[in-house]
């Protein structure tokens, strides 16, 4: 009996960090999407503590910018690497099958 109070109170526990988490991505994305919304809108900060903001939240998009760059490149340089394999393979294929006069 004891073990199902404990996962019983373990259920209600995740169920509220559930929600936290929910509420923490609504957040994020509602700040997401007004700053994208709102590009060359936004207000001019006033004191130092909206322009280090202002700095570290800008700063935090190229990062994530330049983050998104290097995989799109990683991408591209593996599907390039891939398909030289192939070639490659496929150069082999085509000799032997030359060489024992296969069609």
């Amino acid at each position: 009996m004891r073990e199902m109070r404990t996962f019983v109170s373990f259920i209600k526990k995740y169920s509220q960090i559930q929600i936290k988490i929910i509420s923490i991505f609504k957040g994020c994305f509602y700040f997401t999407a007004a700053v994208a919304t709102s590009t060359g809108n936004n207000p001019a900060p006033t004191n130092v503590i909206e322009y280090i903001y202002m700095t570290f939240s800008w700063m935090m998009g190229v990062f994530v910018f330049a983050l998104l760059l290097g995989q799109i490149r990683d991408i591209v340089s593996n599907a390039n690497k891939n398909n030289e394999e192939f070639r490659t393979t496929m150069d082999k294929v085509s000799q032997k099958c030359g060489k024992y006069t296969v069609n």
